[in-house]
């Protein structure tokens, strides 16, 4: 080869390496929660974040402005982060990140505020099933209102992206019909009362605990809990580990809790007579079931199924799917504990080992814990089969009994799943939460509690730890946060006074909206449906919300909050209750039903006279009451408002 030959063969050999090298590297990318069509916080610094090669200079702009341009680095693992300030609302610009290497531009951004909301199935309940839906949907065009749905996803980390790929969408009547209903009736109130652009940002889970929704430096930070996070964090080195300490110590709290398991034989035991069981279906939940028993029972119950096999069966390994149960089961074949699940929509899938079937009759007996909502095993026929090793199996579908054993109140909470589920400690923080930060937010929207109820002693400090928790998220101290208190759901208290799981929460969620200048709560226990967990009046439980978020961020002169009582005093013979926020007003009725004197906590109602900032209770002569309550049911029935119609929230008071 002449040496002219080689030389033009190294050119081009040099020339096509470099062409692959340059190939290879990577333009600038937007973090996931950036895509067209997206809102940025208006009024102050906003965090815009995203990949690039590592060491690479990258330029962030928003427009064309010079002010809206910055400079940053990537890291060593080719992050970058760069900080705009923004001054008022307007847009659609572009969104721009570039280097040597390329570039990614955004359309159409605006910039206006920004809500996150989050929660369990009442913030995640779409639109298209509230009350006036059609009618909703088919005026629901606005290009200055823009949603964007955090996909389902459970993580033992942080994530920095999400599995499948959202975006952000201008409001229509096919974006909005899928959406948050509660999240876009409050969007929409907020963007005509500011006359702003608004960004929503919808992240929730039905059936969840407030626990997945923390981070867990957080969450170990509560001594309660420190056993929890400890297998949390086990479960991302070793999840069989994580799973075998779950079942025992959850067999471990159903021996100390619940009295069937130490009933003489036990109700899994294989030798129980059973003849005296309720048959109940299971493809439903159990409240309809058709049993008076169970139509709005949350705690323990047991099924039992009855499964002859022929000896040749009963030889083999065995799989065992029972579809879904709501929410934890403890499952036992023949005596024998097989399996433990938490989740309330998570199919069950057991393995039952050799030597554990025999020739005859055979027992499969679950216990239930169902701690509101639906309850009990659910699903098709067909997801409830039992597979032998030979491939050949057997329905299980049918021929279930169950019976009763004790009521969720007084039961405490029982330990969580690490693995598999919705309600690991914080799996939905690190899942649906991590990939959002820390994006720039002008307030949170919360609207969960429903699982929580048989914890509701621990809720109000989870809720304070939540909120610090999401504000170090999202590098904001003072961020708003506005929550819904539970809605009526459940029994009514009758002729009497009763205690209520129900109760207890709504006066944790008092604790927590009292302790904080920037949180506000809207009450809805006259907005909800005692026989659906799940009411379909979303924009009256939004506009709640709003008026409370108009006077704290938009300092809107209104009134955002029903009676708020102050003091409660004995004298002469009679409780005086003092209030805020009136004029008070009763409906229905010229005095106020639903409170009660307590005398160490044997409570009976009274009589309660209503003034223009006041109540004042009858006493009864023989009794010195400690404390009152008002509205204290799961579904209380109470007529006390002010002149804005907004209700008085249920609440317990230590009288002075």
């Amino acid at each position: 080869m002449s040496a002219l030959l080689k030389s033009i063969t190294a050119t081009l050999a040099f020339s096509s390496c470099a062409a692959l090298v340059a190939s290879a590297a990577a333009s600038p990318a937007f973090a996931p929660v950036f895509t067209d069509h997206a809102v940025l916080q208006r009024d102050g610094e906003v965090v815009i974040w995203g990949t690039a090669d590592p060491g690479e200079e990258v330029t962030v702009s928003l427009g064309e402005a010079r002010s809206m341009r910055k400079n940053v680095k990537t890291n060593a693992d080719g992050e970058w982060e760069a900080t705009l300030k923004l001054k008022g609302a307007g847009g659609p610009y572009k969104l721009t990140a570039k280097s040597k290497n390329g570039e990614q531009s955004l359309t159409d951004i605006m910039v206006g505020d920004v809500y996150l909301c989050s929660g369990q199935s009442n913030m995640e309940f779409q639109t298209r099933y509230a009350t006036n839906a059609y009618s909703v949907m088919n005026a629901a065009g606005n290009d200055s209102l823009r949603l964007f749905t955090v996909p389902r996803r459970i993580s033992l980390s942080p994530a920095k992206g999400f599995e499948e790929e959202p975006g952000w969408m201008v409001a229509t009547a096919s974006s909005v019909a899928d959406f948050s209903a509660v999240c876009y009736f409050f969007g929409q109130q907020m963007q005509t009362a500011a006359d702003v652009p608004v960004g929503l940002i919808a992240s929730s889970w039905g059936g969840t605990i407030i626990e997945a929704w923390i981070s867990d430096e957080s969450l170990g930070e509560m001594p309660s809990l420190a056993d929890k996070v400890e297998l949390q964090r086990l479960a991302r080195e070793n999840q069989d580990e994580a799973k075998a300490q779950y079942k025992k110590s959850l067999l471990e709290w159903w021996y100390k809790t619940d009295p069937a398991m130490t009933a003489s034989p036990a109700w899994y035991a294989a030798d129980l007579k059973d003849s005296d069981w309720k048959p109940i279906a299971t493809d439903n939940f159990w409240e309809f079931a058709g049993i008076r028993q169970l139509a709005q029972f949350d705690g323990l119950a047991w099924y039992r199924n009855h499964v002859v096999l022929t000896a040749e069966e009963a030889a083999q390994e065995a799989t065992m799917t029972l579809g879904p149960i709501d929410d934890v089961d403890m499952t036992f074949v023949n005596g024998e504990s097989i399996g433990a699940t938490d989740g309330w929509d998570s199919p069950r899938t057991y393995t039952i080992p050799a030597g554990t079937l025999t020739e005859g009759d055979n027992v499969i007996a679950i216990g239930v814990l169902d701690t509101g909502g639906g309850g009990g095993l659910w699903g098709p026929a067909e997801s409830k089969t039992l597979t032998f090793a030979d491939g050949t199996s057997k329905s299980l579908a049918d021929n279930w009994i169950v019976k009763i054993s004790a009521p969720i109140r007084g039961l405490g909470a029982a330990p969580t799943s690490p693995v598999g589920g919705p309600n690991a400690y914080t799996v939905l923080y690190n899942g649906m939460i991590a990939p959002l930060a820390p994006y720039t937010l002008n307030g949170v929207l919360w609207y969960q509690g429903e699982s929580n109820v048989n914890n509701a002693s621990e809720y109000a400090d989870l809720m304070k730890q939540w909120i610090a928790d999401w504000r170090d998220t999202f590098r904001a101290d003072d961020l708003p946060f506005f929550f819904v208190q539970l809605a009526d759901f459940g029994p009514v208290a009758k002729n009497e006074p009763t205690e209520s799981a129900w109760a207890e929460l709504r006066q944790a969620q008092n604790e927590v909206a009292a302790s904080d200048e920037w949180v506000g709560m809207a009450v809805t226990h006259d907005i909800g449906d005692r026989y659906d967990i799940h009411p379909t009046q979303k924009r009256v439980v939004a506009e709640r919300l709003a008026l409370i978020a108009k006077k704290m961020l938009l300092g809107q002169d209104l009134q955002a909050s029903g009676p708020m009582p102050v003091s409660a005093t004995l004298a002469d013979g009679k409780v005086v209750v003092d209030f805020t926020e009136g004029p008070l007003a009763t409906y229905g009725f010229n005095k106020a039903i639903g409170f009660e004197v307590c005398a160490e906590n044997n409570c009976q109602y009274t009589d309660a006279t209503v003034s223009v900032d006041g109540v004042v209770l009858d006493v009864p002569t023989d009794v010195t009451p400690d404390k009152i309550r008002f509205c204290w049911a799961d579904s209380p029935v109470c007529n006390l408002y002010n002149d804005a119609d907004l209700p008085t929230a249920p609440f317990e008071m230590d009288i002075q």
